[in-house]
């Protein structure tokens, strides 16, 4: 399977990460879409998106790397439409999700 992988600039300190894999008819097979902040001296994940469990779903993931409140998409293979979804929802909540983060790595939590 083909695979890609590219980023999807936010800010200046925030960014989609993605990896995909494709079949030879361009179907999704894999992916992995990853919002990373970047607050002091590298980039940390947040949230993630992958089809790992044969169904797409995302998960937040706190400065420990631990991941909590997973994020079903009830999306199967083909992942072309869950690939897109988890972008958009990396984009519409990538501002809540790293005040979320910068607010975890400060201690406040």
């Amino acid at each position: 399977m083909p695979s890609r992988e590219w980023e999807i600039w936010l800010e200046s300190n925030a960014l989609i990460r993605i990896r995909m894999t494709t079949d030879n008819c361009g179907n999704v097979g894999q992916l992995a879409a990853q919002l990373e902040v970047w607050p002091e001296d590298t980039w940390w994940p947040v949230v993630r998106y992958d089809s790992a469990h044969y169904e797409a779903h995302g998960g937040y993931i706190n400065p420990r790397g631990v991941t909590s409140q997973k994020d079903w998409l009830n999306l199967r293979w083909p992942f072309n439409t869950a690939l897109t979804r988890a972008r958009q929802k990396l984009k519409e909540d990538y501002q809540h999700h790293i005040t979320r983060v910068i607010t975890q790595l400060e201690g406040r939590l």
